[in-house]
């Protein structure tokens, strides 16, 4: 008893310490996270301020912006810091005609749509050297605020119904230089008319740079027009519905493409089987590219089939190639996989899909074209290799003596792949999915082969070590240590988790 009322109170103290201190931290994190906000808002009125005619007392800061980026300014409107004070000082004197309030959930709240509109229509009407605007911009106002921007060459727009009411127009008129349009997502019923239409607007020759990010409903109206513009080299469609896919050959003739990204949001639409004559015309296409070096699949049910046939073309000179969305055991992956081989330029390949039931036959074709594929200095394989044995990963080290990044899954894995992995004096980044069996020794055994010079930064990454093989936490501490101080590197370690097994306890 008495040396338990002797400890206690060191104890109690020693605990208070620690709560003090995680309240100062937190006070200290709270004021510079104030101070910071504070610091945007007074940025954003700066900028405001200046665009006013009747404002002297500030530098016209506005005449200087390159870039401006009104979800920069949505997001501090729509901050939960924008309250009280802080919203009654931002929008005091000059700026009281911009605070546009409305009644949200029994309460006054901004508008923030109807205000970051007006600010954009004030701060667009000084800022004549513009070259980016950007965010979600109301319908109506873009093409008068394109008219101010002689030097315009991006738009980066959250929504493509923004385009309407003649913006290709106001382009065409006053903007010599543009030559980037990036959409978020575009769902209206009349997006693929609305976008072609924008397009045509355009002189031809136009874009060199067009990326649709998330859902949408443009299709082969769009896909015609964008063949205006043999200039666009970055072409990257994401989030295709069914119609677009179906209707893929009305791209043909962008033939200038350097950059292509096709990502199917279903993964249905089989044109091979259904619609031929359109599945051919898209082989065509692409086999004619002579420009292209980075294609990209992703989610495309004909995918490996379109490869299969478009690698073998000699016009093609890929040096990136990403295939997403595949199953390894069905004959076109096999097609495609032999054909990997044609494609000598080849310097990063990502494949990812299905690979499970797979055949030895199906891996020791992908693994021996992969294999021939010298220029590698990118190996990403997801899941598609999930039934690699060690010899796949050691043949794979063992012919690409190049390879900078290495990414795979397998099966069980000993030190025995250390060895041929320790031989790539290029590596710099080694992820290994597989259910490794290493020690602390055979880590530290292989990272000691490496080159501190030619390898600082190597990160090793083992996301699936076998449970049986558990490196305590010293062990861990010991190689992260190592590999910092020797490399200036990281090291990451995950035990192997039986996704079945913990599901079922969840059950």
């Amino acid at each position: 008893m008495y040396q338990l009322h002797q400890t206690s109170p060191a104890f109690d103290q020693r605990e208070y310490m620690d709560i003090h201190q995680r309240q100062v931290d937190f006070a200290v994190k709270a004021a510079e996270e104030a101070d910071f906000f504070r610091k945007w808002t007074l940025l954003w009125r700066s900028i405001t301020l200046s665009s006013l005619d009747d404002n002297n007392c500030y530098k016209p800061y506005c005449r200087y912006i390159k870039t401006l980026d009104f979800r920069n300014l949505l997001m501090m409107l729509e901050d939960q810091k924008f309250l009280g004070a802080v919203r009654k000082a931002f929008f005091a004197g000059a700026l009281k005609p911009f605070h546009f309030p409305k009644k949200e959930h029994n309460r006054l709240a901004v508008d923030t749509v109807a205000t970051v509109s007006a600010i954009g229509d004030a701060v667009t009407a000084k800022t004549t050297l513009l070259e980016e605007i950007a965010g979600h911009i109301s319908p109506g106002f873009l093409p008068r605020w394109i008219a101010r921007s002689p030097k315009l060459q991006s738009l980066v727009l959250w929504r493509g119904d923004a385009l309407a009411n003649g913006a290709g127009e106001s382009i065409a008129k006053h903007c010599d230089q543009f030559r980037n349009l990036t959409i978020h997502d575009w769902q209206m019923p009349d997006a693929d008319e609305s976008f072609a239409n924008f397009l045509n607007e355009l002189p031809a020759n136009k874009l060199a740079y067009f990326e649709i990010i998330s859902q949408n409903t443009i299709g082969k109206l769009s896909f015609e027009a964008l063949g205006r513009h043999k200039s666009l080299q970055h072409l990257d469609l994401g989030s295709l519905n069914q119609e677009a896919v179906s209707n893929l050959n009305a791209l043909k003739a962008c033939t200038e493409l350097q950059t292509l990204k096709l990502d199917d949001s279903y993964g249905s639409v089989q044109l091979e089987s259904s619609n031929n004559d359109v599945f051919l015309e898209v082989v065509e296409w692409l086999s004619s590219c002579g420009q292209l070096r980075d294609l990209r699949l992703k989610g495309l049910f004909d995918g490996p089939a379109i490869l299969s046939r478009v690698l073998y073309s000699p016009t093609v000179k890929l040096t990136m190639l990403s295939l997403e969305g595949y199953t390894v055991r069905h004959t076109s992956a096999q097609l495609f996989h032999s054909a990997l081989s044609e494609q000598q330029s080849l310097e990063a390949v990502w494949l990812k899909g299905n690979g499970e039931d797979t055949t030895p036959d199906d891996l020791q074709i992908m693994v021996e074209a992969l294999c021939n594929l010298r220029n590698l200095r990118e190996l990403a394989l997801r899941d598609v290799s999930d039934e690699f044995q060690e010899d796949h990963i050691i043949n794979l080290a063992l012919n690409l003596p190049l390879l900078e990044e290495f990414w795979t899954s397998g099966d069980a894995v000993s030190r025995e792949v250390l060895g041929p992995l320790a031989g790539l004096k290029n590596l710099k980044t080694l992820t290994l999915n597989a259910m490794t069996e290493f020690t602390m020794e055979a880590i530290m055994d292989f990272l000691a082969k490496l080159d501190p010079q030619t390898q600082r930064g190597f990160n090793l990454n083992l996301m699936a070590q076998d449970p049986d093989h558990d490196l305590a936490e010293m062990e861990q501490d010991v190689i992260r240590e190592f590999i910092r101080a020797n490399l200036e590197g990281r090291f990451e370690f995950v035990l192997w988790r039986d996704a079945d097994i913990s599901d079922s306890e969840d059950d």
